[in-house]
């Protein structure tokens, strides 16, 4: 019930966000806020293979091709070390912002989590195109020639799906994690699981399942094509090691899962990405201390955990409308009542407080 009322507002937003763009007033909403957007992809395939396929993370590189004229129209797409100097120049009130260059567009940065290879060979030649600059948050395993567990899993469940969901059936402690919905299993696993859980899991998922097609050499970039990449003008940050939920990892796991040993040559923007955007007190911690300067969220309204935070939108929309009403109206409204629902809270429990002070 709860789902299918959120499902309903969104749809409301997005309805009166078309509508607003089909009036033709996309600029004077756009323009109205000088905030930076960021937006977040995956993977830019034609088609998917079994390791991403019903994922949901996957834009065909058409569409992604609209998303860049949608941005050229309406932004000012900047990458991620101009973003980092505005808001140190921002911090010191000084007046050589980035985007004061282009004051009538807002700044939008584009950002792909995972490190795919679909990057270099899709999304590249048409962020060229554009003359836009992009971010990549590398999975350090995936950099190391390893399988991702959750790419793993995703092809067990494609290739062979009986056989995976009878060693989910057998997994201790989860009986009902075979009859979820295939779409609701992965997202479970990654929110409930812990690191040792899920290791287990793929282990017996590897020894258990047979059939399972060879790892592709292409799934994940190379080193040596995230060096093409960078002497072409992206940015490479970090992802943590194995893609765990960091809000379930020990102090133990944290340390292995932030550890960027052997990567520091390929990592040059000083900037992290959340893993399924999941964080916890003691990551925002151990990032801090490890001096990053930007921490990027999935969502809206993290700022008020950190304030290194950036929320980024992950957006699939198929034409400038749906982009816009995603972007400008659905987003920024719902962040805005979690804002308001946030401060009413904090002021309720204040209240509280006092009024206990009162009667002690």
């Amino acid at each position: 019930m709860k789902t299918a009322l959120k499902a309903l507002v969104r749809s409301a937003f997005r309805s009166i966000g078309l509508t607003i763009y089909k009036a033709g007033l996309a600029n004077w909403v756009i323009n109205r806020s000088s905030r930076t957007r960021a937006v977040l992809y995956h993977a830019v395939e034609d088609s998917s293979s079994s390791f991403t396929d019903k994922l949901d993370i996957n834009l065909p590189p058409d569409l992604f091709a609209l998303h860049l004229d949608y941005y050229a129209r309406f932004y000012n797409v900047i990458s991620m070390s101009e973003h980092l100097r505005s808001r140190r120049a921002s911090s010191v009130n000084e007046d050589d912002y980035s985007d004061r260059a282009n004051k009538k567009k807002p700044s939008l940065l584009i950002t792909f989590d995972d490190g795919y290879a679909s990057v270099k060979d899709h999304a590249l030649p048409l962020l060229e195109q554009h003359k836009m600059s992009a971010t990549v948050y590398l999975i350090g395993n995936a950099v190391r020639g390893r399988m991702v567990w959750v790419n793993r899993l995703n092809q067990a469940l494609n290739e062979q799906p009986v056989h995976a969901r009878e060693v989910l059936d057998a997994y201790p402690g989860y009986p009902g994690l075979n009859k979820l919905p295939r779409r609701r299993i992965i997202h479970y696993i990654q929110s409930h699981f812990e690191p040792k859980q899920i290791e287990n899991l793929i282990e017996r998922i590897e020894s258990t399942v047979v059939g399972l097609t060879v790892d592709p050499d292409n799934l994940f970039s190379s080193p040596a094509d995230i060096r093409e990449m960078q002497k072409r003008g992206i940015e490479f940050g970090f992802h943590s090691n194995e893609h765990y939920n960091l809000g379930r990892c020990t102090d133990k796991e944290l340390e292995v899962a932030l550890t960027t040993d052997g990567l520091e040559c390929l990592l040059n923007s000083n900037t992290f990405a959340y893993p399924f955007g999941y964080f916890s007190p003691s990551a925002i911690g151990r990032l801090k201390r490890r001096g990053y300067k930007l921490l990027l969220t999935v969502g809206n309204n993290n700022n008020r955990f950190s304030e290194l935070h950036l929320d980024r939108c992950e957006v699939f929309e198929p034409d400038f409308a749906s982009l816009f009403a995603r972007l400008e109206i659905e987003e920024p409204i719902i962040a805005g009542v979690k804002r308001f629902v946030f401060r009413c809270r904090n002021h309720l429990h204040r209240l509280r407080q006092r009024q206990v002070q009162r009667t002690a």
